[in-house]
């Protein structure tokens, strides 16, 4: 009985995490937390750096702290012992498969 409610309130909570990851995960969020899921932990700069080419536009590291800031917020990323440095959660990696 306990294993049936634990699914059931394991399928529950999935389907909250993708209605709420859909809401809240902006095109530009979606990129930055995949450059942090794909490329490993970095920083708004490094970041910055790996966009440039592709998007010079959004390649600036101020807007790229916000970001970051969001997605720790959704605590889809999380700050690495080193300052700055952001690395990915197992949530957010999550949260990347339902876009």
């Amino acid at each position: 009985m306990r294993q049936q409610e634990a699914l059931e309130s394991g399928s529950r909570d999935t389907e909250s995490e993708k209605v709420i990851s859909r809401r809240h995960l902006s095109g530009a969020r979606r990129r930055a937390l995949r450059t942090l899921c794909d490329d490993g932990p970095a920083s708004a700069e490094e970041i910055a750096d790996m966009w440039r080419d592709s998007t010079p536009r959004t390649a600036r590291a101020d807007l790229i702290v916000r970001l970051l800031w969001i997605l720790e917020a959704l605590d889809y990323a999380e700050p690495t012992e080193t300052a700055g440095v952001y690395r990915a959660t197992a949530l957010g990696a999550r949260a990347l498969q339902w876009h």
